[in-house]
């Protein structure tokens, strides 16, 4: 099973326990399962594939493109393909049309158990090779034809005990333990350590060890690792040197949403050697990723095109550099007119901004008053409440909210409004005519009138506020006897008796 795991989001030294599950690939046997995984130089993921064990490959299963099984799989863990977790490189040597599997970078794997990457060149390098030649040497299970194989660069023989190959690391310390570009390696059984420079292979180091894998630390460094449980850090006669320390400054900047430039300065003794890596996108590492010694790591950090802040690291010799990024804070709020009855009462409003943008809230207006909401950052709710209007006449206050404006407007007091007219009656000719009706009454009272009679016609101040006046006509009696009509004003009668 190949398993991809997350980071906690409490501790980033701790996995979180959630798995998704890339690859299952059946085991006919216990044995040769592979067990190596790593990342290339070009981001993707490599995995290496036992024959599927027992011995001598009984189902051929390491030279059939078909199967996954005696292979280095390569595949890309960051873009899915569909429902599948991972898509296959287009430049793998089967991918699309040619038959094989998309997955397969390698075949004729018997168990690659260790492999890694120079550091320097991206060179791959594999302790392994199956099953129609060992090594440079003929297994006579399926011929000899050597049509279309590549050979290994060394190979040692069963002799002395040696009974399989543990791959290690190229050196690329600053120490000089062992010339540059040395390859270091392994037998598992005899705990002999080899090197290989310049084609020719040397006994390094005879040990007691059962040598299980090796390491490679961030200064270029190479550790062997015992089946017993022992880890050992290869290096020169005694004394061997100090571990290497390193320390940076500063630990950590912060940029705006328009980004920028910035450098961190690494301290340590010449030859400790180090590695810096960008673990987000957006920051990228404009000088040398790899070193050895005091440097200055530069690096930009783009625009933040999104509407919340950001966080993301560089690591650098082993310590976490921290890059924050704000945004561009923008602010609406909703409503920005409130209606309230004179008897007050309680509302709010809402505030939208993008996370970490600060905001205040502040009253303009004494009968207005906050009740919550006063401070905030990001999205958030401002309650405020408004006192009785005790007067007749209506007000109108504002909040200052993230420098935004809401305006509340407040109906006055109910008024108690009376009414009078003068004249209350008028006795008028047959002719008809014109007259006038005063209304007496406060400022603010509203009043309305109309006609109960077809004959009495309103001309003018039909409505009003406050005091005012009604205009009206009387047409001519032309029925021949008296008649008597009226108007309704502010809810007062006016009487009109016409003579025939």
């Amino acid at each position: 099973v190949i398993a991809e795991y997350g980071v906690s989001g409490s501790d980033e030294n701790v996995a979180d326990p959630t798995e998704t599950v890339l690859l299952t690939i059946a085991q006919p046997y216990a044995n040769h399962n592979g067990g190596m995984l790593a990342f290339g130089p070009d981001g993707f993921l490599y995995i290496g594939m036992g024959d599927g064990g027992s011995g001598n490959d009984p189902g051929n299963r390491a030279q059939n493109v078909d199967e996954l099984l005696g292979k280095i799989l390569r595949i890309d863990v960051d873009h899915p393909n569909g429902d599948i977790p991972y898509s296959s490189p287009p430049d793998n040597p089967f991918f699309g049309a040619t038959p094989g599997r998309d997955e397969i970078y390698a075949s004729g794997m018997r168990n690659p158990w260790r492999f890694s990457f120079d550091r320097a060149t991206g060179d791959l390098y594999v302790g392994d090779g199956w099953r129609r030649f060992e090594g440079n040497h003929c297994t006579n299970l399926d011929g000899c034809d050597a049509t279309g194989l590549t050979f290994p660069i060394a190979e040692y023989g069963h002799t002395g005990g040696r009974c399989s190959i543990t791959g290690g690391y190229v050196y690329r310390g600053a120490r000089s333990t062992l010339p540059g570009g040395t390859y270091v390696y392994g037998d598992y059984c005899t705990g002999e350590l080899f090197t290989l420079a310049g084609g020719v292979q040397t006994v390094a180091l005879d040990t007691s060890l059962n040598v299980s894998s090796f390491g490679e630390d961030e200064a270029g460094e190479v550790y062997v690792v015992g089946l017993g449980g022992t880890v050992d850090r290869i290096t020169t006669s005694p004394p061997p040197p100090l571990p290497c320390s390193y320390s940076i400054a500063p630990n950590g900047q912060s940029f705006s949403d328009s980004g920028g430039t910035g450098s961190v300065s690494l301290s340590t003794t010449s030859d400790c050697g180090w590695l810096a890596a960008s673990h987000a996108g957006w920051i990228t590492i404009t000088t040398a990723t790899t070193g050895a010694g005091s440097a200055a790591i530069a690096y930009t950090v783009a625009p933040n095109p999104g509407s919340i802040p950001r966080n993301g690291t560089i690591a650098v010799a082993g310590q976490k550099f921290s890059v924050a990024q704000g945004v561009t804070c923008t602010f609406t709020i909703d409503p920005t007119s409130q209606p309230v009855a004179s008897a007050g009462g309680d509302a709010g409003v809402d505030v939208t901004t993008p996370g970490g943008c600060p905001w205040t809230a502040k009253s303009n207006a004494s009968w207005i008053i906050l009740t919550s909401g006063a401070t905030g950052s990001g999205s958030g709710h401002v309650g405020y409440s408004v006192t009785t209007n005790t007067s007749h006449n209506g007000r109108t206050g504002t909040i200052l909210v993230a420098g935004r404006t809401l305006t509340a407007t407040q109906d006055g007091a109910p008024r108690r409004c009376g009414y009078a007219i003068s004249p209350s009656s008028r006795n008028i000719g047959a002719a008809g005519g014109a007259g006038s009706v005063t209304i007496k009454t406060s400022a603010g009272c509203a009043w309305s009138a109309q006609s109960l009679a077809g004959w009495i016609s309103i001309t003018g101040g039909a409505s009003g506020i406050g005091p005012g006046t009604l205009t009206y006509t009387v047409a001519a009696n032309t029925t021949g006897i008296s008649r008597q009509g009226k108007l309704v004003i502010a809810g007062k009668t006016f009487a009109v008796k016409q003579s025939p």
